[in-house]
């Protein structure tokens, strides 16, 4: 259709007047293709998804939707309904020029909730689902939270502002990984914009790390898979994760970053303007860095403009030699007196810059998990743009000041 416009447009003047009635129908066609889908939990699968006479379920809309077309999910709970684990399951793809778009009608309005755990996943991607936005959901109480196939074919997804939380809440002492947010081997271009990630890992009560860790029990019995579950576990490539706010992790890193086995797995990852609060019970770091083995090493990675409030030891934990493409610039770390912490043999390779360690940031209040700024923080003015977000965690325009601020947040002036 790009070329059939394209030509058009070239070459009207020798078509008759009958053609070119018959390509702007075609056109017109085209464009007016997408369609909006409604759900709500008062409505019915064998209706015809208007507004009028919504869906009962997001998984009505997923099995249906084509490029360029959006369900928007009306407040109310969504659960697992026929039984499968997954309160979505999506095997649909949108276009590069026609993404397809679930939001919730109204931020956090719409609830996937997995009942205490009982469903698998409140949000499987399969493996055929790429150009996908998802937006202003509430997913909780499951045992993983959004999961995505490894596949070259699971790509461009764009996370935007969900309050994911209560995931991975159980008693278990195995060592599969329970994680908010999950892409496996040759996934590619996940965006994670402006999201909320909290109370995230198992129940089970931790007493020290051993060299029985994996195993995950030891000779009493004792669990020792507490550090197996984070808020966002990424293999693949070309990830990007801004303005998020992590707090509660309370099983494992907010993010772990890994090359994989995939064949162009490793390179290229922002992480950016992200706030982080609280500690791995057991383990150093907010971020943690390794390669599968047998995997490719993460290269082209930068941490920059975030917020570390409370971690164990460091910002930043290597298990890998690391790598000159490492770069690491203007951070506000507190509650730490490093930036990076090693379980490699040697220090790890890395480049930094402008980061500010050991000054209170100066949030509203970190005991009820208001992260935004003081007139007095210290991160006020001190980030840097290059590939910095345009707007922050509540859609402000970045920068307010002179310059961009550390964090999700920019500091708004009482004026």
């Amino acid at each position: 259709m790009i070329l059939l416009n394209h030509n058009f447009a070239v070459n009207r003047m020798k078509l008759p007047i009958c053609c070119l009635l018959l390509l702007t129908i075609l056109m017109y066609t085209e464009e007016s293709a997408a369609t909006n889908f409604y759900v709500s939990p008062t409505g019915s699968d064998s209706g015809n998804g208007t507004s009028s006479s919504p869906f009962k379920t997001i998984q009505k809309a997923a099995n249906i939707v084509n490029p360029g077309d959006t369900v928007i999910v009306k407040n109310g709970v969504y659960t697992d309904t026929n039984g499968d684990g997954m309160i979505v399951n999506l095997n649909r793809e949108g276009t590069s020029s026609n993404w397809i778009t679930f939001k919730s009608e109204n931020k956090w309005g719409a609830v996937l909730n997995g009942q205490s755990q009982a469903a698998d996943y409140c949000w499987f991607n399969s493996t055929n689902a790429r150009y996908i936005r998802i937006e202003d959901f509430e997913m909780e109480g499951c045992v993983k939270g959004l999961h995505s196939n490894s596949g070259a074919n699971n790509h461009d997804f764009y996370i935007y502002r969900n309050n994911i939380h209560d995931i991975g809440r159980v008693t278990a002492n195995d060592s599969n990984g329970r994680s908010a947010a999950f892409a496996g081997y040759d996934t590619y271009n996940f965006t994670f914009d402006s999201n909320l990630f909290h109370s995230i890992g198992r129940l089970n009560p931790y007493t020290t790390p051993s060299a029985t860790e994996a195993s995950c029990t030891n000779a009493t019995g004792q669990i020792k898979c507490y550090s197996q579950d984070h808020a966002i576990y990424l293999y693949g490539h070309d990830h990007t994760i801004i303005n998020n706010i992590f707090h509660d992790i309370k099983s494992g890193w907010a993010i772990q970053v890994s090359g994989g086995t995939g064949t162009a797995d490793g390179p290229n990852w922002n992480i950016i303007n992200n706030t982080f609060s609280g500690q791995n019970p057991v383990k150093d770091g907010h971020i943690v860095i390794w390669t599968k083995p047998w995997g490719t090493m993460v290269t082209n990675i930068t941490i920059q403009n975030n917020i570390s409030y409370g971690a164990r030891n460091s910002f930043i934990h290597s298990l890998v030699a690391g790598s000159s493409t490492w770069q690491f610039k203007n951070n506000l770390v507190y509650g730490v007196k490093k930036l990076i912490t090693t379980s490699y043999k040697v220090t790890p390779q890395f480049k930094e810059s402008g980061n500010i360690i050991g000054q209170d940031p100066k949030f509203v209040d970190a005991s009820t998990y208001n992260f935004c700024l003081q007139s007095n923080s210290p991160a006020i003015d001190k980030g840097i743009v290059t590939d910095a977000p345009l707007y922050d965690q509540d859609k402000r325009g970045r920068p307010q000041g002179s310059a961009f601020d550390i964090g999700a947040y920019e500091y708004i002036s009482e004026k």
